[in-house]
């Protein structure tokens, strides 16, 4: 399982804990210890949450939580020198379900995670997700398209069951860092009818390969310069 190299010295952003199913939206960052202290006081503060997931209070358990869960995200984020594995995954081949599996401690412990990664595998297949750089270079041509509905929520546009599965894709994709920095001005796509903070993610080989004949016109109708229409 991965681990952390050191709980001394500080990765990317800090020592990070983010309970994106309470609705926490920016995560909480410092030491490792504030970060552990953090936790337990956040589990302490919710029992019920707690005994629904079966956090303990255990100090060890949680140092353990918090040591994987940053190491999950040393990974999605490409940080490779401040993770330990048993064995340490090579980009070219760290896909989807090679990530699931190392982050499922964490994602697992998301409300309807099950559910979600059914909705991350449909919409990324086994092709993983692109680098930060690209969705975000996406998701700056998605908040200027007309295509982009903000106005309409999930509901509107999905049967309950799949906008409640998509709502726990975000939360799952939010708690290992997979996000940009345009996500709160993302829609749905009224071309492709697709919600966009997974789509910007995801690699354009998969998406061609199961985009349906028609979604090409309807895509050049709202934008020219969709990205993807113009990826190469």
């Amino acid at each position: 399982m991965a681990r952390m190299k050191s709980r001394t010295k500080w990765p990317p952003h800090g020592f990070q804990v983010l309970h994106a199913e309470t609705g926490m939206k920016e995560p909480f960052s410092g030491s490792f210890q504030e970060a552990v202290d953090f936790e337990f006081n956040f589990r302490k503060r919710n029992p019920a949450l707690a005994q629904q997931n079966g956090w303990t209070l255990d100090v060890g358990e949680i140092e353990q939580y918090v040591d994987q869960y940053n190491a999950a995200r040393m990974i999605s984020g490409g940080w490779y020198d401040f993770v330990d594995t048993d064995p340490l995954p090579q980009p070219e081949v760290f896909g989807f379900t090679q990530k699931k599996t190392l982050v499922g401690a964490v994602a697992d412990r998301l409300k309807g995670a099950r559910a979600a990664s059914g909705t991350i595998q449909e919409m990324f297949g086994n092709e993983g997700v692109v680098d930060r750089n690209v969705a975000e270079s996406r998701a700056a041509i998605c908040v200027s398209c007309p295509g982009n509905d903000r106005k309409k929520t999930l509901y509107n546009w999905f049967v309950t069951s799949i906008a409640s599965q998509i709502e726990k894709a975000y939360e799952l994709l939010r708690g290992i860092n997979i996000t940009t920095s345009l996500d709160e001005q993302l829609g749905v796509c009224e071309a492709c009818e697709c919600p966009m903070k997974l789509k910007v993610n995801a690699k354009i080989s998969h998406i061609r390969n199961h985009m349906p004949k028609d979604v090409p016109d309807k895509l050049r109708g709202k934008n020219q310069n969709c990205w993807i229409l113009t990826e190469p």
